[in-house]
């Protein structure tokens, strides 16, 4: 038997293995998913894990609002009208031009709070949105994270739970012949 030696786990892998897991476990407890509904509660536990595990992992270290507003940027990327800001005293959600939310921001160091409050404005765009709707959950979530992993490293992405799973068995060697 010829020995490999282990893989290096970098942040990104150990970042994608880290959501995986946490977007696999409430699916198994959810209602079942349709189409017509957001899953919020996984947008919410997905970027609150996240913040969680990059936190004390990115090398320039930038805060939870930074991050959130970062992401949000993926809800532009959805639908052009949309624009998410963060001040000290706001965090806002606008369509338009138009605030649809418009409260104080959660503490800098509470990752769960952001994660809720991520969840909330993606609630918003998706109630007020055909195009955010279209997209789906995992749609909200990729784009949420493409754009913040544009920020943070370029070479950095998500990967839905399906398309983790079957990247992990390609590098791995299982697979079936797809038939």
């Amino acid at each position: 038997m010829i020995a490999r030696p282990a893989p290096i786990l970098d942040l990104r892998v150990a970042l994608l293995l880290a959501l995986l897991a946490l977007a696999l476990a409430p699916r198994a407890q959810a209602e079942p998913f349709s189409a017509d509904s957001l899953d919020q509660r996984l947008i919410a536990s997905v970027t609150a894990a996240a913040f969680s595990f990059m936190e004390p992992r990115i090398l320039e270290p930038e805060s939870n609002g930074q991050l959130a507003i970062w992401g949000l940027r993926g809800l532009t990327t959805l639908d052009s009208r949309f624009v998410a800001d963060l001040s000290p005293q706001s965090l806002r959600l606008l369509l338009s031009g138009k605030p649809l939310l418009d409260r104080p921001p959660p503490p800098q160091d509470q990752p769960r709070a952001w994660g809720e409050a991520v969840a909330v404005l993606a609630r918003l765009a998706w109630d007020n949105s055909e195009a955010v709707r279209r997209a789906g959950t995992q749609g909200l979530i990729s784009a949420f994270f493409d754009e913040l992993f544009n920020h943070l490293d370029p070479y950095s992405r998500y990967a839905s739970p399906r398309r983790a799973y079957e990247e992990q068995a390609r590098r791995d060697g299982r697979g079936g012949v797809g038939l």
